[in-house]
Parts: structure tokens; C-alpha cells; sequence
């Protein structure tokens, strides 16, 4: 029947994001580039995600890895929360040395 066929291809699922915050993402002379090329991006994933419907969850890691839950979420790590963690990625700010393992972990 045709009603076992419906289906919205378009909506749904959920997606980590996993930024690298690391001051290997902070290079003065050239302006920030690779902290604000990295944040563009995940406002990008994050609009896209929004189009879809999708639940999004926001981790950043430098020395030490650190999960976000927004105000909305609550302490929920996948959340609809589309404008805090737009505004937790706008945040060009680096900290630390490169450890990603940490921060791999905690999302899987």
C-alpha cells in the first residue's frame, strides 16, 4: 500500500560535530584564519542540519575536550538548539595543544 511506502528522506537523524579549538588554530598574522574558517564551517553544518531538521551536538577540544549543552538542551548532547550552538561556534577564542582522542570518546 501506499502508505507503507511514505517516508521523509528529508528530515531527521542527528550529527557530532567535533571543533578543533587548539591554539594550532590561532595564527595571529594571517587574521585567525583557521578559527574563523573552522567556526564558518559549523555555523554552515549547523544551518544545513536546521534545513533538515536534525539534532546536532557540539563538542570542542584543545588540551582538554569540552562536550556543550546549551540552555535549551538541557543535558541532552543532541538538541535542536540551532542558535546557541551557532553562538558556542562563533566563539574564536583557542586554547592548549591538539588532543582529540578525549574528545572522540565522549561523542562515541
Amino acid at each position: 500500500p501506499r502508505a507503507a511506502q511514505r517516508q521523509r528522506t528529508e528530515r531527521g537523524g542527528a550529527m557530532a560535530i567535533i571543533r578543533d579549538i587548539s591554539d594550532s588554530m590561532s595564527r595571529p598574522r594571517q587574521e585567525y584564519l583557521l578559527a574563523r574558517c573552522a567556526s564558518t564551517t559549523v555555523r554552515a553544518i549547523v544551518e544545513l542540519a536546521r534545513s533538515s531538521h536534525m539534532r546536532v551536538g557540539y563538542t570542542e577540544f584543545g588540551d582538554q575536550s569540552f562536550k556543550h549543552f546549551t540552555r535549551d538542551s538541557g543535558k541532552e548532547f543532541f538538541t535542536r538548539d540551532y542558535p546557541g550552538i551557532q553562538e558556542l561556534a562563533s566563539n574564536l577564542a583557542t586554547r592548549g595543544s591538539t588532543h582529540y582522542q578525549q574528545a572522540i570518546r565522549e561523542v562515541l
